[in-house]
C-alpha cells in the first residue's frame, strides 16, 4: 500500500493527512509514504509551461522530510520516499534520513532522470520510474491524427511531447515496433523493458488498463 503527499501544504499537515488515512483504512502502518514535488508554495497544476516558481511560502526540504523520518520512525510507515527531486535535493535529505525509494519520471522519451537513478544505484535507493510509456506515446497506438484529436481541456495538447516534439517521439515508438516483433511481444512491453534494464521498476500509474500484461511481456524481451 503506497501514499503520498505534495510537500507544499507542509510537513505537519501531512502527517495530520497520513494518521487520517490509517484510520480511514484501519491499517497501523501504509508501505510506502513519497513527496511528490518540492515544496515551491505556489500551485503544481501544469499549465502547459511548468509548474510555479518557488515563493518565500515553501515549506524547506529539511523540515517536510525531517517529519517524514518521525513517521517512519513511530511506525506508521514502512519506507518513505522523494518524487521530482534532483540530485543535490536527495543528498540533503539523505543527510537527515535515508531516502528508501525515489520516483522519477523515465522513460526511452525522457531520460532526464539519468542522474537521480544513478544517485539512487549508489545510495542504495530503489526506483519507481513514472510515465515509462509517456503518457501513451510508447504503446504504439498513439498517431499524430490521434493527438490532433485530443480535446481542448486535455493537457498534452499544450505539452511539448505532443506538439514540438511528437513527430521524434512517434519515430521512436516506431523504432521499437520491429524489437517488439522480433520478441513477439507488443511495443509497449518493449518500452517497459528498457526502463526495466536501466534498473528502474515500472510504477503502477504506468499502464492504467491492462497494465499487468504488459508488464509480463516486457520480461519475454530481452537487449540483446
Amino acid at each position: 500500500m503506497a501514499a503520498g503527499v505534495e510537500a507544499q501544504v507542509g510537513g505537519h499537515v501531512g502527517g495530520r493527512e497520513l494518521e487520517d488515512s490509517l484510520r480511514r483504512l484501519n491499517v497501523e502502518r501504509v508501505d510506502l509514504y513519497q513527496v511528490h514535488y518540492p515544496d515551491t508554495g505556489e500551485s503544481l497544476e501544469y499549465a502547459g509551461g511548468g509548474f510555479g516558481a518557488v515563493s518565500p511560502n515553501a515549506t524547506p526540504l529539511e523540515e517536510y522530510w525531517q517529519v517524514m523520518a518521525d513517521l517512519k520512525a513511530e511506525g506508521k510507515v514502512r519506507a518513505i520516499g522523494l518524487s521530482n527531486h534532483s540530485p543535490e535535493e536527495l543528498a540533503a535529505a539523505e543527510r537527515i534520513a535515508h531516502v528508501d525509494v525515489i520516483q522519477p519520471p523515465f522513460s526511452a522519451i525522457n531520460r532526464s532522470a539519468a542522474a537521480e537513478i544513478a544517485w539512487a544505484h549508489a545510495h542504495g535507493t530503489g526506483v519507481i520510474a513514472y510515465s515509462p510509456l509517456q503518457s501513451g506515446l510508447l504503446t504504439g497506438t498513439f498517431s499524430a491524427e490521434r493527438v490532433a484529436s485530443l480535446p481542448d481541456g486535455d493537457w498534452r495538447t499544450a505539452h511539448h511531447d505532443f506538439t514540438t516534439g511528437l513527430a521524434a517521439n512517434l519515430r521512436l515508438a516506431e523504432a521499437l515496433r520491429p524489437v517488439a516483433a522480433r520478441h513477439g511481444v507488443g511495443v509497449a512491453e518493449v518500452a517497459i523493458a528498457w526502463v526495466l534494464a536501466c534498473r528502474a521498476s515500472p510504477g503502477p500509474s504506468s499502464a492504467p488498463a491492462g497494465r499487468s500484461r504488459w508488464t509480463a511481456g516486457s520480461a519475454r524481451a530481452r537487449w540483446t
